[in-house]
């Protein structure tokens, strides 16, 4: 709201004044209205003006005030805040009235709004629970490796703090003793995934109850509102309040610099819309019955999303398993052993780093046939060594906690450590073997230290040897110091 672009305006078009003409009645209007025409309706007189035959008079000092760009002329802070409480003002009548003509509409609009909050918070809390089974998902992997090879109590208590908002700890501690190690995430997994379960059912059947809530209250509403009607005193509260602000735009009209006048416009403005907004949620109260219009601000009730216990947990880097799983150990008893016979797994990343696990059968001095183990590391990229500390393990696949006799824990520094002798093809048999399943499992944990020197491999360049110039260069003693000095 500008009092001084109002004060510029014409009458007629409602642009700014151009040109301007004095009517009779003392009102200002742009010239080009009373060209081709004989007379002039007033739209503040409501007086037809006859259009002279020399036309009306120019206002002059008008004219001068526009083309002076008065209109942009500063008044003060207490004048601006004046103008901004009645532009306030203003905008809360606008908007009473439009409340009180259609209160259906509003009440339909709040409880539109309602829902889809109430939706929203349903699908935030759902996301939330996804969320933190997700997380604890990924912490259980960190400890997988340290349960299955080391039957770490320390893991243990960790795992069991970290499961504890989701598993009750005689649950956990019943799972420890009763299943197997290899098995033992995976089935924590499927009881965390039984928990979000039951925890997203809790959450719909909440958000039911809340939506027949605000149906209810929705319907309560509408019928308040339906019924509705504005007391007489309210009514003539709020032409007070229209004519109030009619009188201090008027009075702002007055361009006379009076800072206590502005201040008193201000704070009877403001006065006046507190009282306003504060009838609005009156009214909106009753409407709404208080509860349906306190919904607004509330929380919903959904369940609580159980907190992780944040531990700190980091992924284990640089670690990893390999499991190779050998078949046809009878066969291999039975039909001898052929040379080369060697058995490779699957190639498993470490690090960016390719490993692969092997086992060699091969015949010992005294006749017996050896089971062999080895770790190789695929050299994909040109670094110098890699160390590497890995331990190796033979497992049974029906009894995968039984005690493991061979296993060896080692760190290499190249791509391989070669060949570990772990077992006879006899022991092998019989301890880690059925008729059923005639096969053993090789695992092989993996952790990787350090890599010297690593860069991308690139084509070489074929380079004449040092040592073949050198010789070359024997029967010239000169040259050959000199050469002996060159950093190559």
């Amino acid at each position: 709201m500008n009092i001084f672009s109002n004060l510029f305006k014409c009458k007629i078009c409602d642009n700014t004044l151009k040109n301007t003409v004095l009517l009779p009645c003392g009102e200002s209007i742009c010239f080009h209205h009373t060209l081709n025409v004989r007379s002039i309706d007033c739209h503040s007189c409501h007086v037809k003006h006859l259009v002279p035959p020399n036309g009306f008079p120019h206002n002059k000092l008008l004219n001068i005030l526009i083309d002076s760009n008065i209109q942009n002329f500063d008044m003060g802070e207490e004048y601006k805040d004046a103008m901004h409480s009645c532009s306030c003002l203003e905008k809360t009548l606008d908007e009473f009235e439009q409340f009180i003509s259609k209160p259906n509409e509003y009440v339909n609009k709040f409880y539109d709004k309602l829902k889809h909050s109430v939706d929203l918070k349903r699908e935030e809390v759902k996301f939330e629970n996804e969320k933190k089974i997700e997380s604890l998902f990924r912490d259980l992997n960190s400890f997988e490796t340290d349960l299955i090879f080391n039957n770490s109590k320390k893991s243990e208590d960790i795992i069991e703090k970290l499961l504890k908002s989701y598993i009750s700890q005689n649950e956990i501690s019943h799972l420890f003793t009763t299943t197997a190690k290899r098995k033992l995430i995976s089935v924590l997994k499927e009881k965390l995934l039984i928990k979000k379960d039951i925890i997203e059912d809790q959450i719909d059947e909440s958000y039911l109850k809340l939506i027949n809530d605000v149906k209810t209250y929705e319907k309560m509403s509408s019928d308040s509102a339906e019924n509705f009607q504005l007391n007489h005193d309210c009514k003539l509260e709020i032409e007070k309040l229209k004519k109030l602000l009619h009188e201090s735009l008027e009075s702002l009209k007055v361009l006379k610099i009076d800072r206590v006048r502005f201040k008193k416009i201000r704070d009877d403005i403001d006065n006046g819309r507190s009282y306003l907004n504060l009838t609005i949620r009156k009214i909106k109260e009753g409407l709404m019955h208080k509860k349906g219009f306190d919904f607004e601000s509330e929380q919903f009730n959904f369940p609580k999303i159980p907190q992780k216990n944040e531990l700190g947990l980091k992924s284990l880097k640089n670690e990893g398993v390999i499991e190779l799983v050998v078949n046809g150990l009878r066969a291999r008893k039975q039909n001898g052993i052929k040379d080369d016979d060697i058995v490779y797994g699957e190639k498993v990343y470490i690090n960016e780093i390719p490993f692969y696990a092997g086992m060699k059968f091969e015949k010992g001095k005294k006749g017996e046939v050896n089971c062999l183990a080895c770790l190789y590391c695929s050299n994909e990229y040109d670094f110098s060594g890699i160390d590497v500390e890995y331990t190796m393990k033979l497992l049974h696949k029906e009894y995968p906690d039984m005690d493991i006799e061979k296993q060896i824990t080692n760190t290499f520094k190249h791509f391989s450590d070669g060949f570990k002798r772990l077992i006879t093809l006899d022991e092998l048999i019989k301890k880690y073997s059925s008729e059923e399943e005639d096969q053993c499992i090789l695992m092989i944990k993996i952790k990787v230290l350090k890599l010297h020197d690593r860069r991308v491999k690139k084509e070489k360049n074929l380079v004449c040897p040092k040592s073949l110039i050198l010789v070359s260069l024997n029967f010239i003693p000169q040259l050959k110091r000199d050469f002996k000095n060159l950093n190559i």
